[in-house]
């Protein structure tokens, strides 16, 4: 997979919800599989485990991510928590943001808060939190897997809070 995250960002913007979420963790999974395997021994082994066709899915390669400290554990969480409503979306037609169980587990992302979230619907608040989730993971795993090497300070930072501003769609990250 050549990392485009630019026009990958570009592409949500044509996306609906569902989509845009579907589309962002799995490219999320992708960029933390190419992350783990550019760690590794380019041999059969390191192939069976983490090529495209290896044996380890996509929970087990974040967790070993973690685990070499490629991702952060709050990087972590949100890529499982971002999994887990692109997983209830893909496995049911009637899915999305109005639904308590998706609120639910928006409200698990303890990395992120958005500004005036008091004021926006439960629904505006979960897609909020999950859309700029993903975005933000993508740009930020993409400069670290893709295109940064060990000379960059991409290969370094993680991660440890997000906070978003709606209105003007401004993003500050606090980093480690």
């Amino acid at each position: 997979m050549k990392n485009d995250a630019g026009g990958f960002v570009l592409r949500l913007n044509d996306e609906r919800p569902r989509s845009r979420i579907i589309l962002a963790s799995s490219y999320i999974e992708e960029l933390i599989r190419q992350g783990v395997l550019a760690c590794l021994n380019r041999n059969k082994a390191a192939e069976a485990l983490f090529g495209e066709d290896g044996r380890m899915n996509a929970s087990q390669t974040r967790q070993f991510a973690e685990a070499l400290g490629l991702i952060s554990c709050e990087e972590a969480n949100a890529v499982k928590t971002l999994a887990q409503v692109r997983n209830r979306f893909s496995h049911d037609w009637r899915a999305d943001f109005t639904g308590l169980d998706i609120q639910r587990i928006c409200e698990r992302f303890g990395i992120i808060n958005i500004r005036h979230s008091s004021e926006m619907d439960s629904h505006q608040v979960a897609f909020a939190k999950a859309d700029y989730i993903g975005i933000s993971l993508v740009e930020v795993l993409g400069n670290r897997f893709v295109w940064a090497r060990e000379s960059s300070p991409y290969s370094s930072m993680r991660i440890k809070h997000i906070l978003v501003d709606p209105e003007s769609n401004q993003r500050t990250v606090e980093w480690k």
